[in-house]
């Protein structure tokens, strides 16, 4: 792509703010950079925004409306109608005022959230308004200078790979000159553009109210809460749904209640991380609080602290999760034996499926990205199961506690993680407390998340090398193909321009030159780390190390998933090891899944394992 392009000399960008409106598109190498589109990952498209192909700006997002509004055509000609939110981003309403100029100007009805919303929120508005699609612009935690574009189905769950190709395959056909169609009188003019109000909201509170199976405990309790949405969109629902329920002792993070687009408090507003928790640490020993909740920006993820022994101890995402599960089963699920049903992604502990067994419920596992899940759920209910629902979740602190939406709901998990914390401590008991008794039930588990982040000198002009290769490959190699073969053919061709264009000091050849060196260990080292079978998703190809004679559930639901670059090796009874790159960064992931009856094996095995897989990849 090369340097940035500037639309007929003007300053387009300037500290990301918006771009400017050309007088006229003309210039051909104007019409050839905004003809192509970003890349839906496993959680939408994300991007930094700016003024080129590749990043997020109001043509790109017009571009991509367009592709969604040309493929909803191509499946309902008539009547077709869409939700749009948007969360406290630099830009955000902007882009989704832009969307819906696009939606309107195809004669495509909009619902739109004037006021911030969490993810949860456009999801059941989907829902609610039995839309065809829905689009919700956010970055979900990433840095300040990033937004993104997710798109929805009339499930409400984020559409699937198969559908944002198919979206990508229209975006492809479009020119930025011609293709776009764009209203250009004020959206209040128009007839397909619906602004909703505060009483459109009410059903969403009720819901989340629903999922309390112990509610009244928070009229009483004395439970001490503090809370922060990280200058997101969860101030409103979680402290007002909260409030109403009867929490008394309720602190929010002043300097992080009202939405930021810098994020100033904190550049990586991620609750997953420490230093998201940093004022909220501060706040709750000035006020003593029981518990610290955090929302992310977008408020579809939860973090979790707690004190205990006189100090603020992170509840890791699968921790919740198995909180919320036996919690779950214990005081809401009254289904006959053998018919509830858990989601998770493979990445998440299996501690749940150990619960889920002991409890007669079945535990289904899919690939990584909670529209996996939503799928899913989407089966369940078309086979007239869907009370068959237990729960679903994500180790990425992404939980969804009934089926009222079809995306992790961040609102609904704050408040039933503090019905949990006012239940315990009701009986002496903190959640860390009761996760210690659990895994005295059901075996110690341990989990880990290696990240191993590759660099490189030049690596934005190699990419480019790249993305130019995906372009040029021919229509007949892609043929009867879905995007995950197309994105493998993709990492080949790139892999095959290492003496040329693509340097092995490249970040994406560093990744996959790692997946490759963990693909092709040999028998002898995989057998003396323990490892029993491995299972790569990307050729469905099983080695039985151990020679089993049965072929186990786990196994046989492994093999079952989509064609993925993922790898998994099985560790007896012991856990699993799950290798897979980043969708979105020069990163490989590695999950450490462990369980056992004694707790000091299960942490030296971890230890054992973190250090092999350390040396395998960062080898040189």
């Amino acid at each position: 792509m090369g340097d940035k392009y500037i639309l007929r000399g003007e300053k387009v960008w300037n500290d990301l703010n918006l771009i400017s409106e050309p007088d006229t598109f003309g210039d051909d190498d104007t019409n050839k950079r905004f003809s192509t589109n970003l890349t839906f990952g496993t959680a939408g498209l994300r991007g930094v925004m700016g003024d080129d192909v590749d990043q997020i700006n109001i043509y790109t997002i017009r571009l991509i409306t367009q592709g969604l509004c040309n493929y909803l055509k191509k499946n309902k000609n008539k009547d077709l109608s869409v939700a749009i939110a948007f969360d406290s981003r630099r830009n955000s309403k902007t882009f989704a005022m832009e969307a819906a100029r696009v939606f309107c100007a195809n004669s495509i009805k909009v619902f739109f959230n004037k006021e911030l919303q969490p993810t949860p929120v456009l999801s059941y508005c989907v829902r609610r308004f039995g839309c065809d699609a829905g689009v919700m612009v956010t970055a979900s935690h990433n840095p300040p200078e990033y937004n993104g574009y997710k798109c929805y189905g009339p499930d409400g769950s984020q559409m699937v790979d198969f559908c944002t190709f198919q979206i990508c395959q229209e975006i492809d056909k479009i020119s930025i000159c011609d293709g776009v169609k764009v209203i250009k009188e004020s959206l209040d003019n128009s007839a397909f553009f619906k602004i909703l109000n505060s009483k459109d909201y009410e059903p969403y509170v009720k819901a989340v109210k629903r999922q309390c199976p112990n509610a009244d405990l928070l009229k009483n309790t004395d439970l001490s809460v503090v809370y922060t949405p990280l200058n997101g969109c969860g101030k409103y629902f979680v402290s007002r749904i909260l409030s109403e329920l009867g929490v008394k002792n309720f602190f929010m993070v002043h300097e992080q209640a009202e939405p930021d687009e810098d994020f100033k408090s904190c550049k990586i507003p991620n609750p997953e991380l420490e230093e998201a928790f940093n004022l909220a640490v501060l706040l709750a020993k000035k006020e003593n609080a029981d518990i610290i909740i955090a929302t992310d920006p977008d408020s579809d993820r939860l973090g979790v602290k707690v004190k205990s022994c006189g100090k603020y101890i992170t509840v890791t995402g699968n921790q919740i999760a198995i909180l919320f599960l036996d919690y779950l089963l214990t005081f809401r699920h009254k289904g006959p034996p053998g018919k509830g049903v858990v989601f998770k992604s493979i990445t998440s502990t299996p501690m749940a499926d150990t619960i889920a067994q002991k409890n007669f419920c079945r535990v289904i596992n899919v690939l990584t990205g909670f529209k996996n899940i939503g799928e899913k759920i989407l089966e369940l209910e078309k086979s007239g199961r869907e009370k068959d629902f237990i729960f679903a979740f994500e180790e990425s602190c992404g939980y969804l506690l009934d089926t009222h939406v079809r995306d992790k709901d961040g609102v609904a998990a704050a408040v039933v993680v503090c019905e949990m914390a006012a239940y315990y401590k009701k009986i002496n008991m903190t959640l860390i407390d009761k996760i210690n008794l659990l895994y005295e039930k059901y075996g110690f588990f341990k989990e880990k998340t290696l990240n191993f982040e590759f660099n490189g000198e030049n690596s934005a002009s190699k990419a480019d090398k790249v993305t130019s290769e995906i372009r040029n490959l021919s229509k007949e190699e892609f043929k009867e193909e879905g995007p995950i073969s197309k994105g493998r053919k993709t990492m080949n061709k790139a892999r095959n321009l290492s003496a040329g264009d693509l340097k092995k000091e490249s970040p994406i050849f560093k990744v996959h030159e790692a997946m490759d060196r963990i693909r092709n260990l040999s028998a002898k080292e995989l057998k003396e780390m323990g490892v029993s079978e491995k299972i790569d998703l990307l050729s469905g190809h099983l080695t039985d190390l151990a020679k089993c004679e049965k072929t186990c559930f786990l196994r046989k639901q492994l093999l079952d998933l989509p064609k993925s670059d993922v790898i998994l090796f099985l560790l007896g009874g012991l856990g699993r090891i799950i290798v897979r790159p980043s969708g979105t960064e020069p990163k490989l992931k590695v999950y450490i899944l462990l369980g056992g009856e004694v707790l000091r094996d299960v942490t030296d095995l971890m230890d054992k394992l973190k250090f092999w897989i350390e040396s395998i990849i960062l080898f040189d």
